[in-house]
């Protein structure tokens, strides 16, 4: 539960920002660590600076959108909501363990699986889809193009083979 008094900490501080096709990605340049969200969001999350309560992020909110305190409240208290769960905010400092990158990972040199998304080719046209799939959209790769990437990576030794796509089931 999130109290007004609660003093928030970002998880990930020096978060940098891009903007893709109208969405905010915040990415952590310290490691593998990102949020996707709007303007509103990516605004509230730098709010949260460890030093002030909820409540006087609220308050910060309401001043620079010009919303009531009752609504200002309600984005406020989502967006730390959801940040908490997924731990892009914190109840207290936190030290985090450096990141030794993808290569730590990586280091057997040999392929073991292969991820592919196939398309964003779907009938439905969500507003929160990921991949911005939709009736217009790529259709992707041939079918003879897959089967041949599919044919290197086996002989790479890739044992597991994951696609998605923009269809929905």
């Amino acid at each position: 539960m999130i109290s007004s008094q609660s003093v928030l900490h970002p998880h990930y501080p020096g978060l940098e920002k891009i903007n893709f096709n109208g969405t905010v990605v915040l990415i952590d340049p310290q490691g593998p660590n990102w949020v996707a969200t709007d303007e509103t969001g990516a605004g509230i999350l730098r709010l949260f600076d460890g030093n002030r309560s909820v409540n006087q992020v609220v308050h910060a909110y309401a001043a620079n959108t010009g919303f009531e305190p009752a609504k200002s409240w309600q984005h406020v208290e989502t967006i730390a909501r959801d940040a908490l769960r997924h731990k892009f905010l914190v109840r207290s400092p936190m030290n985090l363990p450096s990141y030794d990158g993808r290569e730590e990972h990586l280091k057997s040199g040999k392929l073991t699986e292969l991820w592919i998304h196939t398309n964003n080719s779907c009938n439905l046209t969500c507003g929160h889809c990921l991949v911005s799939s939709g009736p217009d959209g790529d259709k992707g790769l041939s079918t003879s193009l897959l089967q041949d990437i599919i044919t290197q990576a086996d002989s790479l030794g890739a044992r597991r083979f994951f696609f998605t796509g923009g269809d929905h089931p």
